[in-house]
């Protein structure tokens, strides 16, 4: 029982942080070597199997709501914060 823990410890501590999960997500078309060396951990990890489904969602969510059209209260709001800054 105490070596099934240990071993499920040892996965999780080599599971990549989200921004680089992110980062190799990203980059997975340009740096083959990345990809395939996560891709093994990947194929074993629930953990980041679980990780990557949440960032999918996400990003579906992220680019609906950019398709929207902006409100004309957020442009006037975003007019006075930028007013504002400079």
């Amino acid at each position: 029982m105490r070596k099934k823990l240990s071993v499920t410890r040892e996965r999780e501590q080599a599971c990549p942080d989200t921004v680089s999960l992110e980062y190799i997500l990203l980059m997975a078309s340009q740096d083959r070597r990345l990809l395939q060396s996560f891709e093994r951990h990947f194929l074993t990890c629930f953990t980041c199997q679980k990780r990557i489904d949440g960032l999918v969602v996400f990003y579906g969510i992220l680019a609906q709501e950019l398709q929207k059209p902006v409100p004309a209260r957020v442009k006037r709001l975003a007019a006075k914060l930028s007013v504002a800054v400079e």
